[in-house]
């Protein structure tokens, strides 16, 4: 008889044993999750805190540049014969088609021309600046037009595609053929090849119009050009935003 308590007993006490070192077995595991969770949140937090710290020394420059810009064209902004501004996010708006381009013709007018010709290598002159040139990663000349209710809205997206790509590729030929930039090399690399590899042509039809204070379609305001300058602020805003 006392065998067999004796036996139960270490039964008893093997399988509390066994329950002892499964807990403390899932009690580590536990903790190891819990340690690897607290080191990935911390590195998370460590990225999170140097792209952020990156963002606001890119959005500095980007205002600096901005700055540095509305210095270099404040008289021509101001001139109504230009009628173009400069928005916060870098874009330049050029607003009035009739200085741009003959009417229904995708060919630069004269006085477009002599406008580029001295507005092209002054904003180069600027954007390639030591402060702000590593951090350019693209010069979008964006063209727009505006809907002409003539035509059903596929054909007229279609005509008006192929205005606005045609006009802004001008404008991009024009400029890289036919304007002299200020100096032959930006940092170590010719002047115009560094151009190149940054400039774009693009072309929106009548998708992106422009609204007056009514938030009615502005048509003339609408038909127009913008050079957008693209700097690496926005790559970091998008890392964080992902993060």
């Amino acid at each position: 008889m006392r065998n067999r308590i004796n036996k139960a007993e270490k039964a008893g006490t093997s399988y509390d044993l066994s329950i002892s070192d499964l807990m403390a077995a899932l009690s580590c595991i536990f903790l190891l999750f819990l340690a690897i969770t607290i080191i990935e949140l911390n590195h998370q937090k460590a990225k999170y805190e140097e792209k952020n710290e990156r963002a606001g020394e890119y959005i500095d420059m980007q205002k600096d540049l901005k700055i540095a810009l509305e210095k270099e064209f404040q008289n021509d902004f101001k001139s109504d014969k230009l009628n173009a501004f400069i928005s916060d996010d870098l874009t330049i708006h050029f607003r009035d088609e009739e200085i741009m381009f003959a009417p229904n013709s995708t060919e630069l007018t004269e006085k477009f021309k002599t406008i580029l010709d001295d507005f092209f290598p002054r904003l180069i002159n600027q954007i390639a600046d030591e402060k702000f040139r590593d951090n350019i990663l693209e010069i979008r000349i964006e063209g727009h037009t505006a809907r002409d209710p003539k035509y059903s809205a596929e054909e007229d997206y279609e005509r008006g595609m192929y205005t606005s790509q045609t006009r802004t590729t001008n404008v991009l030929f024009y400029c890289l053929h036919n304007t002299h930039l200020f100096t032959d090399m930006i940092g170590d690399e010719d002047s115009y090849s560094w151009v190149r590899k940054r400039i774009a042509a693009i072309g929106y039809s009548s998708s992106l119009p422009v609204l007056n204070s009514d938030g009615e379609i502005d048509l003339n305001s609408s038909r127009r050009v913008e050079i957008k300058i693209r700097t690496k602020s926005e790559n970091v805003i998008f890392d964080i935003n992902n993060l």
